[in-house]
């Protein structure tokens, strides 16, 4: 791919946040946000086909009384066809006119990513779309046009696919503008929980390549909403952290119901649904649906300690296993716009009390990472010319100096398409002027697919590197470390450069 193109298209990447809309004008801001699903079925060479599902996150900035404009993040998974494993994720923008009661939607996405053993190239996506959508207020439904290409690599395919939205709003906070009014907003329980979880398969299990199914452990993260205390709507995403099946991952969404046995402990049941694959494991199409129950303990308001078992299972593949689930779940009250029929309720009427609420304090960061060439890099080439990836990342400020952040990340450029990671860790920072900040970042997790000798999957990631603030709303940041795998032979220096998005939510103290 020419040097002119990749810059461009990193330039994209980097800068697509700075289009999203101001979250701090006022003192409080009500926000357009939206979920977007989309189906639909590629065309690989050899008239191969892949289903792909693709979830995304929007947030809508008004133009006009018709017009909007829109950015956040994407991901996109294999569900059908042979190529389960196939993950990309970047970042999407686009237009939207509204011509009552259609919606058309021009947008595009650029990403990395790949898997599944496609041919996917370096991992770089592209995809241009137009979508002509029905609004039923609540949520809407259509069709949309799309093409998808790997230009480092062989996918070039045209589709008509399916998409449906859910719009609803958020409220987001100036620290140095609240007026701390009686504010028209109602608590909603988010959950954000670090997980671990320990695959047994079932005897005489094979992967794709005839070989016997070894145990795997993977970490990941699940956050989720939890409704009237017992129901809780989840998203979870994981990655292999041993075994030998480095660049296993997997993205499902599901429903969790809760019922109390005292004040503290309570039965769970959960189900989910989505796809997974990668490592030579046998997933075919990529979906995969897990049901376990278990146990959750409530030492404090906001901590949960939760323990599940169950079965995973690949209704198409052969992949089958028994599971344990252990989570550090942390919950946050957090306040959302009131809706009108919210409203019609008298015991939410006076909306919030000022005196019991807070500020919680995030960071937004999207990147560049390249790893540096170094023999020990890959598992089959001798000679390494380097890797780039695209990152997204959240942090989550625990006081003035210490963040917790989760960070995900995957291959465009460097002929590893299909590699990505997923990492956690705490960061340090302190100011060094009034615009300019030094931070420290220890990271671990998973990281594996695309040739990588990651094997076994986990990796460390310890970063220096400084910020510098434009703004209130973004700065720029520039980070210089190591990656390195704990069994494997990768270990090599790694640069990051990118933009911070800070912002801030209310919730209840």
């Amino acid at each position: 791919m020419k040097s002119s193109l990749k810059i461009t298209l990193a330039a994209l990447f980097c800068l697509a946040p700075l289009f999203i809309p101001s979250l701090c004008k006022a003192d409080i801001k009500r926000v357009d946000v939206g979920l977007r699903i989309t189906y639909d079925r590629l065309t690989l060479p050899e008239n191969e086909t892949m289903g792909l599902l693709g979830s995304s996150f929007l947030i809508d900035k008004k133009l006009s009384t018709v017009l909007s404009f829109y950015s956040g993040f994407s991901v996109y998974s294999a569900v059908t066809g042979m190529r389960g494993g196939f993950f990309t994720g970047g970042l999407s923008a686009g237009l939207k006119t509204r011509l009552d009661p259609w919606v058309l939607d021009a947008g595009y996405f650029v990403g990395g990513g790949g898997g599944g053993e496609a041919p996917q190239g370096g991992g770089l996506m592209l995809r241009p779309h137009f979508a002509v959508l029905l609004d039923f207020q609540d949520f809407r439904l259509g069709l949309f046009f799309s093409k998808t290409q790997f230009p480092n690599g062989d996918i070039d395919s045209k589709v008509i696919g399916l998409q449906v939205e859910r719009p609803f709003q958020m409220a987001f906070a100036d620290p140095s503008k609240m007026t701390f009014k009686r504010l028209d907003l109602i608590l909603q329980k988010i959950t954000i929980a670090p997980t671990l979880q320990f695959y047994q398969p079932k005897s005489g299990l094979k992967d794709r390549r005839g070989k016997k199914q070894g145990k795997m452990a993977l970490i990941g993260i699940e956050a989720g909403s939890t409704h009237k205390d017992k129901l809780l709507f989840y998203v979870e995403a994981a990655g292999a952290l041993k075994g030998k099946s480095d660049g296993f991952a997997e993205l499902l969404g599901g429903i969790a119901y809760a019922y109390p046995l005292n004040a503290q402990i309570s039965l769970r049941f959960k189900g989910a649904i989505g796809s997974a694959g990668g490592g030579l494991v046998d997933t075919a199409g990529g979906i995969i649906y897990k049901i376990t129950s278990g146990l959750s303990f409530a030492p404090s308001r906001q901590l949960l300690l939760n323990l599940d078992y169950g079965i995973v299972d690949a209704p198409r593949g052969d992949f089958q296993a028994q599971m344990f689930k252990s989570a550090i779940a942390y919950q946050i009250d957090t306040a959302f716009p009131l809706s009108s029929g919210n409203r019609q309720k008298d015991h939410e009427k006076k909306g919030l009390d000022p005196k019991k609420i807070k500020l919680g304090n995030w960071s937004i960061r999207t990147s560049l990472s390249r790893y540096f060439p170094d023999e020990g890099t890959r598992k089959y080439l001798s000679h390494d010319e380097g890797v780039e990836l695209f990152q997204i990342k959240l942090d989550r400020a625990l006081s003035a100096h210490i963040y917790f952040t989760g960070q995900a990340g995957g291959a465009f450029n460097g002929g590893a398409g299909g590699y990505a990671t997923g990492l956690f860790g705490l960061g340090f920072q302190t100011d060094i002027t009034r615009r300019m900040t030094v931070l420290i970042e220890l990271l671990a997790g998973a990281g594996g697919g695309g040739g990588i000798a990651s094997d076994g999957g986990s990796i460390f990631q310890p970063m220096l590197g400084i910020t510098y603030r434009i703004s209130q709303r973004f700065g720029i940041q520039f980070l210089l470390g190591r990656v390195k795998a704990l069994r494997g032979n990768l270990d090599t220096e790694v640069i990051d450069i990118g933009l911070v998005l800070p912002f801030s939510t209310i919730e209840s103290k």
